[in-house]
């Protein structure tokens, strides 16, 4: 973590395919309290992939959050989740929300700022759905809140390899949505690794504004079969 410097942060902001909070919850605790220890501070953890139910909701707890979710109804596993340091002020933004099981999951919070709030939103698009609908969708969502005229942060498990981009077309148009509302990507390197594969399918999306004041961080950890991905943005306390 020696990496992630946020002292002088206005927010930092991690984004994770889970891979399962209940199973995990130790982990994920553990994982804060080594943050803690590096003086780094997690304002918004966006998760996906949290396998949160009505029966397991309550195993779920962190200490020092609030935790905005969405899961599934009707499968199994999948769903969204967004933990809030309880210093922040914030709303719950379930106008935004997008959530079609088992094909584009999300859930959305805003937080509130001196100068200008800050849309904050985990989006999951499940591996195997319709990547033009769930291109169609996401361009209508940011379209939607970019017409608010406030910063934005997204984290996706975007399944789109960013690796690829040029052999891939929906790849391209993804960007291409995210470029034209003034969206830009902070990961550039591989965030899912294994002994014969490495793919960007994970990142956090940041308004230009935001970029000028932003570092990101790729962490190494076990946690997941997905790497976390880190950013500080700001230079202020909201």
């Amino acid at each position: 973590y020696h990496k992630v410097h946020n002292k002088n942060s206005k927010l930092t902001c991690m984004h994770l395919n889970i891979h399962s909070i209940p199973s995990k919850v130790h982990e994920i605790k553990r994982m804060l309290m080594d943050f803690k220890r590096q003086h780094i501070s997690v304002d918004v953890l966006l998760l996906c992939e949290t396998f949160i139910n009505d029966f397991n909701k309550s195993q779920c707890h962190l200490d020092g959050y609030n935790l905005v979710e969405e899961h599934r109804a009707n499968k199994s596993k999948g769903g969204v989740a967004i933990y809030v340091n309880k210093k922040l002020q914030f709303k719950e933004r379930n106008d935004l929300k997008i959530f079609k099981e088992g094909r584009f999951e999300s859930c959305f919070i805003e937080v509130i700022c001196k100068k200008k709030n800050i849309v904050i939103g985990e989006i999951y698009r499940i591996p195997g759905s319709n990547e033009k609908d769930f291109i169609a969708d996401y361009d209508s969502l940011v379209k939607k809140i970019t017409s608010e005229n406030k910063e934005i942060i997204i984290g996706t498990d975007q399944n789109l390899d960013y690796l690829k981009i040029h052999q891939h077309s929906n790849t391209s148009k993804f960007l291409e949505v995210n470029l034209s509302q003034n969206l830009i990507p902070l990961v550039t390197k591989p965030t899912r690794v294994t002994h014969t594969t490495a793919t960007l399918i994970d990142n956090i999306y940041i308004s230009t504004a935001l970029s000028s004041h932003a570092t990101s961080s790729i962490l190494l950890s076990d946690l997941s079969d997905h790497f976390p991905c880190i950013t500080c943005v700001g230079e202020n306390e909201p």
